[in-house]
């Protein structure tokens, strides 16, 4: 189910590569929400809520830093949180998860199952069977939009 509300998402930026925010440019009529997971559409660099189109078509991007509504036609951007740490609930995690690529399914909904779902990151610590900090590992189109940082 996709977000309809911000919510708070806990981040620690990493020491290695100290984070990074982007400001990127809404899709034509979508919101995103503070805390939603968000994609990039690989055939115009527009980003939208993650789960709004498939594996295809949109790579992952980041956290939503803020909450963002653009219209038909609107130049609006949203800080997007890359190159982090961030608290997340993922189903069914062990500690054998460790290690493990983690996929979105939805704006606000993680999995360990690939199928059709987008790459996120990877589980760096397992606070319980449920909760899990991820490193964000934005795609190889964030790679080339941000000059290889990503």
């Amino acid at each position: 189910m996709a977000l309809s509300a911000d919510r708070l998402v806990t981040t620690k930026q990493l020491n290695l590569v100290d984070g990074q925010v982007l400001d990127l440019r809404l899709a034509a009529s979508k919101t995103i929400y503070k805390g939603g997971l968000t994609c990039v559409l690989a055939s115009s660099g527009l980003i939208q809520p993650c789960g709004s189109g498939t594996v295809t078509t949109e790579h992952f991007a980041g956290i939503a830093l803020e909450q963002k509504t653009s219209g038909a036609s609107d130049d609006i951007k949203c800080k997007i949180l890359i190159n982090a740490q961030f608290e997340h609930a993922v189903p069914s995690v062990a500690v054998a998860s460790l290690g493990a690529l983690v996929y979105a399914t939805a704006d606000n909904v993680l999995t360990l199952t690939p199928g059709s779902n987008l790459i996120v990151g990877r589980i760096l610590k397992v606070y319980s069977t449920t909760t899990t900090i991820c490193l964000i590992q934005a795609g190889a189109f964030m790679h080339s939009l941000t000059g290889g940082i990503a």
